[in-house]
C-alpha cells in the first residue's frame, strides 16, 4: 500500500466516524427528549431512567448505522476528495501524472468495507437484537403487554388474532381463532384464554396450544390434523397447528426488517403466510445494497469533482443533491413495490438500472 493510499484510508476514516458520531449524537438527543415522557412513565427514579435510556439507545445506535451507513459513507468519500481539492494537493498530484480514478480507488474499497460492515450488522447483529428494537421507550421489563395485530394463515385459511401479546413467553391473550367450514362443521369463532405459540421439534409440529377454551369445537374429521383437543379436561385445551408464528401474529408489521436475509426467505417460502409483495422487495432490496451504496459514491463524487473551481461547499451541495435524488427514486421504487404496482425484482432494480447510466454520464465531467 503506498503512501498516498494510507493519506486518504486515514482521512476517510476520520470523516467517517466524525459524520457517524455528529448525526448519531444529533438522532439520539433529538429521539430522547422527545421520548422523555415515555422514559419516566414506568421509572423507578432517576438512575432506573438513565440506565433504561442506555439500554434503550445502544441497541439503536447499531440500527442507526444499518439506516444511515451508506449516505455517511458516501459522505465521507466525498469530503475526503474535495478537502484535497480545496488544500490543493490535488494539483499537485495532477502534475504528477496521478489520475483522479487512481485516487478514488482507496476510498472506494474504504466504501465497500463500510457496506461490508452494514451486511454483517444487518445478517448477524440485528436479528439477535430485534426483540429489544421492537420495544417501546416505557417498557423496561421486555414483557409488557402489547396489542396484537392478528394474521391469516394461508395454507389453512385459519385466522389467528387476539388482544395482547407477551413476547418472553411467546403468549397471546384473549385469543380469537376463526376456522373455515372445510375444518370445522360450521364457520367457527373461538375464543380462548391464552395461546402460546409452540416451535417445531422433531416429533412435533409447530403451533398453538389453545388453553381456556370457551365451548367445545366440533371438528370435522379432515380438520383434525388442523386443530385436535388435548388431554386435559380440567382446562378445555386445543393444539392448532400453524406455520404461523409468535412474531407474525402479535409483533408490529415492520417486525421482519429486522430479520435476516435467509429468515425473510425462509418466510417467503412459508406457504402459510402467503406472497406479500413488501417482504419480497425487502429480500431483493438486501441483495442489491451494496451495489447501491457503491453506486451512490460513483454518482456523488463526479458532481462533486466536476471540472471547475467551484466552492467546496458548492460540491458538497451538488453531492447532497444528487444524494437526494438517489435516495427518493429508491423509496419511490420501492414504495410501488411494496404496492404491487411493480415486480418485487423490478422495484430493486430500477434505482441501479437509472443510476448505472447517470453515473456513466457523469465521469466525463471530471476533472481528472
Amino acid at each position: 500500500m503506498h503512501i498516498m493510499d494510507r493519506y486518504l484510508l486515514s482521512r476517510y476514516v476520520h470523516s467517517f466516524l466524525v459524520m457517524f458520531i455528529t448525526l448519531c449524537g444529533l438522532y439520539l438527543v433529538i429521539d430522547a427528549f422527545t421520548r422523555f415522557d415515555e422514559f419516566s412513565e414506568n421509572s423507578g427514579g432517576t438512575m432506573a431512567i438513565i440506565k433504561h435510556m442506555g439500554g434503550y439507545y445502544a441497541f439503536r445506535v447499531l440500527l442507526f448505522f444499518d439506516r444511515i451507513a451508506g449516505v455517511v459513507g458516501m459522505m465521507a468519500a466525498i469530503f475526503t476528495l474535495t478537502w484535497l481539492q480545496r488544500q490543493g494537493e490535488l494539483t499537485a498530484l495532477f502534475a504528477a501524472g496521478v489520475p483522479l480514478y487512481r485516487l478514488a480507488i482507496p476510498v472506494l474499497c474504504a466504501s465497500l468495507c463500510v457496506s461490508g460492515l452494514q451486511v454483517v450488522n444487518q445478517e448477524f447483529v440485528i436479528p439477535e437484537i430485534r426483540d429489544q428494537l421492537l420495544r417501546d421507550a416505557d417498557d423496561f421489563t421486555g414483557n409488557e403487554a402489547k396489542k396484537v395485530e392478528g394474521a391469516h394463515d394461508h395454507r389453512t385459511n385459519v385466522f389467528i388474532g387476539g388482544e395482547y401479546g407477551y413476547p418472553q413467553e411467546r403468549r397471546i391473550s384473549g385469543t380469537q381463532i376463526i376456522l373455515p367450514e372445510t375444518i370445522a362443521e360450521t364457520l367457527t369463532f373461538v375464543r380462548a384464554e391464552n395461546a402460546f405459540f409452540v416451535p417445531q421439534e422433531s416429533d412435533r409440529v409447530s403451533g398453538w396450544e389453545l388453553v381456556g377454551v370457551d365451548s367445545k369445537i366440533a371438528i370435522r374429521p379432515e380438520g383434525k390434523q388442523i386443530i385436535w383437543p388435548l388431554k386435559d379436561s380440567k382446562t378445555n385445551r386445543y393444539f392448532l397447528a400453524s406455520d404461523v408464528t409468535y412474531d407474525q401474529v402479535a409483533r408490529r408489521q415492520e417486525w421482519y426488517q429486522f430479520a435476516s436475509t435467509s429468515e425473510l426467505i425462509r418466510l417467503l417460502a412459508n406457504q402459510s403466510m402467503g406472497l406479500k409483495p413488501d417482504r419480497a422487495v425487502e429480500v431483493h432490496a438486501r441483495f442489491l445494497q451494496p451495489l447501491l451504496n457503491l453506486l451512490l459514491v460513483m454518482v456523488a463524487l463526479p458532481t462533486a469533482m466536476a471540472r471547475g473551481d467551484r466552492n467546496f461547499f458548492l460540491n458538497m451541495g451538488s453531492a447532497l443533491v444528487v444524494t437526494a435524488l438517489f435516495s427518493g427514486t429508491v423509496y419511490a421504487s420501492h414504495y410501488l413495490g411494496n404496492a404491487g404496482w411493480l415486480s418485487p425484482a423490478l422495484a430493486a432494480w430500477i434505482p441501479l438500472i437509472l443510476f448505472s447510466a447517470v453515473a456513466a454520464s457523469l465521469t466525463e465531467s471530471v476533472a481528472t
